[in-house]
């Protein structure tokens, strides 16, 4: 993780986007709407849970077990910054333990 980092340089902690989300998520609290915060390294270590998690909060969207597994490869909504963000999303066929 520290090779990554090096390679976009020093940012800051606004760039990390962090203070928004802490801002957005005291906003909701304050207006007493609900919201899901998920940790992306237990979704990476239990997706069938998180998934699931995820699928229930947003009412109307069922789990289904093709969430868990892809074709390796990209995909045509990616995006333009695909090939400099997405090389081992494009390299798995599945949810992977970080």
């Amino acid at each position: 993780k520290a090779q990554e980092a090096n390679t976009v340089g020093r940012i800051t902690l606004d760039e990390t986007g962090y203070p928004s989300l802490v801002r957005i998520a005291s906003r909701l609290r304050e207006l007493g709407r609900p919201f899901l915060t998920i940790d992306g390294d237990k979704l990476a270590s239990e997706p069938r849970l998180y998934l699931s998690r995820m699928c229930e909060f947003a009412k109307g969207i069922p789990f289904d077990e093709a969430m868990l597994q892809w074709e390796a490869g990209p995909k045509q909504y990616d995006g333009v910054w695909a090939n400099k963000w997405y090389s081992k999303l494009h390299a798995s066929t599945g949810w992977v333990s970080s």
